[in-house]
């Protein structure tokens, strides 16, 4: 019981470093169905629409630009290369990518990027 303890007392030290960051980029990579890296100008492209851009992505040092686009919406990009969430060494080296949620969770991924 103790140790169970000192490990959630450990995980929860951890979420307040970094303003939570991580746990937040965990969140929205478990709400993802697939992760498209694209180039910095094709960021800037989807920043000028007016796409959701994940708050968590700003924080990480050097900042990324990951954006949450549920599939319906998601736009055509030539050189946008497709990755599984799970990979996130690929993700955390691309300046910028494209998060597409799951259908039955868009909703609450768009708006838990806004946090």
């Amino acid at each position: 019981m103790k140790s169970r303890a000192a490990v959630r007392a450990w995980e929860i030290r951890q979420m307040q470093h970094a303003r939570g960051v991580w746990f937040r980029l965990e969140r929205a990579l478990a709400f993802s169905r697939t992760v498209l890296l694209i180039s910095a100008a094709d960021a800037g492209m989807l920043a000028e629409r007016g796409f959701v851009m994940l708050a968590a992505g700003l924080e990480l040092e050097p900042k990324r630009r990951l954006f949450v686009v549920p599939e319906s919406d998601l736009p055509s990009l030539e050189g946008a290369r497709e990755i599984k969430p799970r990979e996130t060494t690929a993700l955390l080296a691309s300046p910028a990518a494209i998060l597409v949620p799951f259908e039955s969770v868009a909703e609450t991924a768009i708006a838990e990027a806004r946090l």
